[in-house]
């Protein structure tokens, strides 16, 4: 997608639909969302895949902490990324927690501010490792060249890693 388009997304308020109230979305129903997209994707599939996509990550805010929430939310304008598959580790270790991992297929990672990464949470005491989604801002990520495609290339459909990237527990 090009910034113009990005600026259009941002400009109708699309990123607010799912975020909670709270801390500026619409919480609007998922089936309003979804008529939404739908009509994005019917005149352009990338930009309707990452307003998807970038609406759709904001929904995570909800199940954060509000304190994370405030942060990797505090521009509710601004869509994001996810990558579920817990490619990834995170590494708890006496209040040092970091995130290393590698993961394809991040789509809209281009016009991201951040980035939720599935992970595997690992403690220091050894206890079997938990799933879980950490966001950690595009910044901190090293983004791969490696979406090369004809179609929907405006997705922006990289692989992306982490190399210790340090996260906070709340996000």
């Amino acid at each position: 997608m090009c910034s113009s388009d990005l600026a259009a997304l941002r400009d109708t308020g699309i990123n607010r639909l799912l975020l909670p109230a709270a801390i500026g979305g619409v919480e609007a129903p998922i089936t309003d969302v979804m008529d939404v997209m739908e009509r994005i994707a019917a005149v352009d599939g990338s930009a309707g895949w990452c307003a998807a996509i970038g609406a759709g990550s904001n929904v995570f805010a909800g199940y954060m902490r509000a304190t994370g929430a405030a942060t990797v939310f505090a521009d509710p304008d601004q869509g994001n990324a996810t990558m579920f598959a817990p490619l990834g580790r995170v590494i708890s270790d006496h209040g040092r927690v970091a995130l290393s991992g590698r993961w394809p297929f991040t789509s809209n990672c281009l016009h991201s501010a951040w980035v939720g990464l599935g992970a595997l949470f690992h403690e220091a005491d050894g206890a079997d490792p938990v799933h879980r989604i950490v966001f950690v801002p595009r910044a901190d990520l090293t983004i791969e060249d490696t979406w090369d495609v004809v179609g929907l290339r405006g997705t922006g459909s990289h692989h992306v890693a982490a190399t210790e990237v340090p996260i906070e527990a709340d996000r």
